[in-house]
C-alpha cells in the first residue's frame, strides 16, 4: 500500500514533464516558421481587397483607333503598290512600243505634220490593164531620203509570177534611168501606203512609176508593163 502513493507521483512527474516538452517543441516550431516569412510579407487578414467595382487597368490607346490607325496604314501600302505597277506597266508599255516598227501610214502622218514634202507627183494608170481604175500620190522628202507612196485601186497579181515595183526618175541624173524603190503587194479595196527605199541616192525625183515585174522584182525595168506613171 505504500508504493501506490510513490507510482501515482512517480506518474504524474512523468506526464508533467512530457506535456512541458510537447509545448516548448510547438513554441518553437511556430517561432521558426515566422522567422521564415518574407519581411515585406503581409498577413493575410491585412491584404488589401479588390472590389468588383474597381476600374480595370487602362491600355493607353482606345482599340478600334488603334484598328482604324492600322487600316489606314494597310490602304496607304496598297496604294502606294498599285502606282508602283501602273508605273512598270507604263514602263513595260513603252519599251514594247518602241521595238514595234512604226507603219508608214503613220510616218508620213508625222513627216507631213512637221512640214511639206520637197515634192509631190500624182500617179494615173498608164495603159496596163491591171491598173485600169487606179490611182497613187508619192510624197518625197529629201532630208532623210524618205518617199512615201499611196496608191489604191491596183488589181491582183499572182504572187508566183508577178508583182508590183516601185520606181522613181532622178531629174539629177535622167540617164541611168528608173531608180528601184522596191515592191508592193495591192490590197484590193483600200489604200495601201508604203515607204519607198531607193538603191541609190535620189537628188530630184521628177518621175514615179508602178510597173509589174516579175515575182521578186529586178535591178532594171524595161518598162513593158507601166501600171501607174506620173507622167
Amino acid at each position: 500500500m505504500q508504493r501506490v502513493p510513490f507510482l501515482l507521483g512517480l506518474t504524474a512527474g512523468v506526464l508533467s514533464g512530457w506535456i512541458g516538452f510537447c509545448l516548448c517543441c510547438c513554441g518553437d516550431s511556430d517561432t521558426e516558421s515566422g522567422d521564415n516569412l518574407p519581411s515585406n510579407s503581409t498577413p493575410l487578414a491585412e491584404q488589401p481587397r479588390v472590389s468588383s467595382t474597381d476600374a480595370a487597368p487602362q491600355l493607353g490607346s482606345d482599340p478600334e483607333e488603334l484598328l482604324t490607325e492600322q487600316q489606314e496604314q494597310w490602304r496607304l501600302r496598297e496604294q502606294n503598290l498599285l502606282d508602283e505597277l501602273d508605273q512598270a506597266y507604263q514602263r513595260y508599255e513603252n519599251a514594247v512600243l518602241s521595238m514595234i516598227p512604226r507603219s508608214a501610214r503613220d510616218q508620213l502622218d508625222e513627216r507631213l505634220a512637221a512640214g511639206a514634202a520637197d515634192k509631190q507627183l500624182t500617179l494615173a494608170p498608164a495603159g496596163d490593164g491591171t491598173a485600169v481604175n487606179g490611182k497613187g500620190e508619192v510624197w518625197w522628202f529629201s532630208k532623210g531620203q524618205q518617199g512615201f507612196l499611196r496608191v489604191e485601186g491596183l488589181g491582183n497579181l499572182d504572187p508566183g509570177h508577178w508583182t508590183y515595183q516601185v520606181w522613181l526618175v532622178d531629174g539629177a541624173r535622167p540617164e541611168e534611168g528608173p531608180v528601184s524603190c522596191g515592191t508592193l503587194v495591192a490590197i484590193p479595196g483600200l489604200a495601201n501606203v508604203v515607204l519607198l527605199q531607193p538603191m541609190v541616192v535620189v537628188q530630184d525625183p521628177t518621175q514615179a512609176m508602178i510597173t509589174v515585174e516579175k515575182a521578186g522584182g529586178v535591178v532594171h525595168s524595161l518598162l513593158q508593163r507601166v501600171a501607174l506613171s506620173s507622167q
